[in-house]
């Protein structure tokens, strides 16, 4: 699977932003708290259905947040895992899986769906979770990576 495009609202600095990724490498740039680690938090949320969310995590509490990446290129097996979630139609299938969140101040917490939208927020079964993928490069990894990119005299 790739990731095809990342929308989020309402979440920590982002009131509305889409992002079409395209399924390519994308660098991003931005100054200090510019919102590059909560994109990476919001992609990785969606695609492990994480449920520990804050008041701080809402942009507007009163409101609820929601954040949905649209994935393409299913292989044959997430095919079969996601047929009823899954949109088969135009130039290939593509999954949309989100999670959408609500603050409810008396009990001081975040109900969390993690669900796929276009079908009314069905939550995500045991099947499907585990073909999601969710990978994180740690930062020392990173580094050692570009060091060793071709040309670099390593």
């Amino acid at each position: 699977m790739r990731l095809q495009r990342i929308q989020i609202k309402n979440f920590r600095s982002f009131r509305d932003f889409d992002l079409v990724v395209g399924g390519d490498s994308l660098t991003i740039v931005a100054p200090n708290a510019g919102g590059k680690t909560t994109l990476l938090v919001a992609i990785a949320a969606t695609l492990s259905g994480q449920r520990g969310f804050g008041r701080r995590d809402f942009r507007d509490p009163a409101v609820p947040f929601e954040i949905v990446a649209t994935l393409r290129e299913l292989d044959p097996v997430d095919q079969s895992t996601f047929a009823d979630a899954a949109d088969f139609a135009g130039a290939g299938p593509t999954l949309e899986v989100g999670i959408r969140a609500i603050w409810d101040d008396d009990a001081e917490q975040a109900d969390v769906t993690w669900g796929f939208p276009q079908r009314d927020w069905t939550r995500v079964g045991r099947d499907a979770r585990a073909r999601l993928p969710s990978r994180w490069l740690p930062t020392h990894r990173l580094s050692h990576a570009v060091d060793q990119q071709p040309g670099s005299g390593q």
